[in-house]
């Protein structure tokens, strides 16, 4: 579940990260994201928030508070290992 929850949260800063770069570049964003979601680069948190992405709606889709714990978890683990 730690290992889960982390590629989860490194994923969606680099979607984000992304949408940026791309917004400031002055690309055509839904166009990009069609082809960053068909290649290597496409997860399924890009499929399950592009439409968020493009309406530019950022509401958390997780309880911040459980993401905060899961966050958490994996730095416990990573101490201990």
């Amino acid at each position: 579940k730690a290992a889960n929850q982390l590629i989860v949260a490194v994923n969606l800063q680099a979607c984000a990260e992304a949408v940026v770069f791309l917004e400031k570049s002055g690309v055509d964003l839904t166009a990009a994201l069609d082809v960053l979601g068909g290649g290597l680069a496409g997860s399924t948190v890009l499929t399950r928030k592009k439409d968020n992405f493009l309406n530019r709606d950022f509401a958390p889709g997780f309880r911040i508070d459980l993401h905060h714990k899961d966050m958490g978890i994996v730095t416990d683990a990573a101490r201990t290992v």
